[in-house]
C-alpha cells in the first residue's frame, strides 16, 4: 500500500478496510461496511466502485474511509456512522437517541399491512416509535390510513418527525409515556390497531449482548428489569382495552423467553384470537390479539 494517502485506489483503500476489520468482524460484514462505505458515504456508484479498482481516490475521501473504518473498530454501528438505514424500502435518519430498525421488525409491518390492505381509514397507533419506522411504513402502504406515533423521548420524536418528513407521509405525532397509561385522555379517539415494538430485552441479558449494542443505542429502548419483564406489553395491553375499537387488533413485537407468558397475559385480559408468530429464523418474535 502507498504511503502517500493522496495515491491511494479504490483496490488499496479495499484492503486496508479489511486489514483493519479483519479481526473484528466476519468478511460478510466487512464487505457490507465496505459497500456502505463507497455507496453512502462517498457516493460511489456500485458499479464505479467494483468496476475501476485502480481508481485513485481524493484525499478528503481518504480521510472519510480512515474515519469510519476507526469507529467501526470501537465496535460503534454503521447505521449511526453513516446517518441512516433502509427499513421497509424506505430510508430513514437514526441517531443514538433511537434503536437501528431491524429485519424482524419488517416482518411484523408486513403482518399487519397485509392484513389490513384491503380496508379503508385504518385508525393506527404505534407505541414506543422511536425512530418512526414502524408508523412510516404503514402510513406509505396503508395511504388511506390515519396514523399516530407516541414515544415518551423528545429526542427520538425528533427523528422521527425527520423521517415522517423525508418520506412525505402525515403522522400525528404524541408525546407520552406508554407506562401513565391511565392519565392519558384520548377523548372519543379510539383505534382500529395498536402496534407496539417496545423494551423487551431483560437486564441480565445485557452480557449476551454485542458491544455496537450496549455501547450505543439507548439503553431506555432495549431493556426491561428481570422483575418485570412484561411491564409495557401489561400496560399497552390494557390501554388497549380501553382505545381498541371492538375487533380492532394488537401487534406486538416480542422477546421469545416470555411468548407464552404473553399469550397467558392477552387471555386473561379477555383478549380474543391470540396467535403467536414465528420469525425469519424461527424465533417466536410477533403476538397478535383482538379485543
Amino acid at each position: 500500500m502507498h504511503d502517500n494517502i493522496f495515491s491511494m485506489t479504490v483496490s488499496e483503500s479495499k484492503l486496508y478496510i479489511r486489514t483493519e476489520l479483519a479481526e473484528l468482524y466476519s468478511k460478510n460484514e466487512t464487505e457490507s461496511f465496505i459497500s456502505i462505505i463507497f455507496e453512502d458515504a462517498l457516493n460511489y456508484s456500485r458499479n464505479r466502485h467494483l468496476a475501476y479498482p485502480e481508481l485513485g481516490i481524493l484525499s478528503d475521501n481518504i480521510l472519510i474511509v480512515k474515519t469510519i473504518t476507526e469507529r467501526l473498530k470501537q465496535f460503534e454501528p454503521i447505521q449511526y456512522i453513516i446517518g441512516h438505514t433502509e427499513f421497509f424500502g424506505l430510508k430513514f435518519f437514526v441517531n443514538t437517541h433511537t434503536l437501528i430498525p431491524r429485519p424482524e421488525t419488517e416482518e411484523l409491518v408486513d403482518l399487519i399491512i397485509r392484513e389490513h390492505k384491503q380496508k379503508n381509514a385504518v385508525n393506527i397507533l404505534d407505541i414506543g416509535t422511536g425512530s418512526g419506522c414502524i408508523a412510516c411504513a404503514l402510513a406509505a402502504n396503508l395511504p388511506s390510513a390515519f396514523v399516530s406515533a407516541l414515544d415518551k423521548s423528545v429526542d427520538a420524536l425528533a427523528v422521527a418527525e425527520q423521517n415522517f418528513n423525508h418520506n412525505r407521509v402525515k403522522i400525528r405525532i404524541i408525546q407520552e409515556d406508554i407506562l401513565n397509561y391511565n392519565l392519558l385522555n384520548f377523548n372519543d379517539l379510539k383505534f382500529d390497531i395498536v402496534v407496539s415494538n417496545p423494551p423487551y430485552i431483560c437486564e441480565s441479558e445485557k452480557a449476551l449482548m454485542h458491544a455496537n449494542v450496549l455501547n450505543y443505542e439507548p439503553e431506555s429502548a432495549l431493556f426491561v428489569s428481570d422483575q418485570n419483564p412484561l411491564i409495557f406489553y401489561d400496560a399497552i395491553s390494557d390501554f388497549a382495552l380501553k382505545y381498541l375499537n371492538d375487533a380492532g387488533k394488537l401487534y406486538f413485537e416480542i422477546n421469545e423467553a416470555y411468548s407464552f407468558d404473553i399469550l397467558k397475559m392477552l387471555f386473561s385480559k379477555k383478549f380474543k384470537n391470540c396467535t403467536l408468530y414465528n420469525d425469519i429464523n424461527g424465533k417466536h418474535r410477533i403476538v397478535t390479539a383482538e379485543k
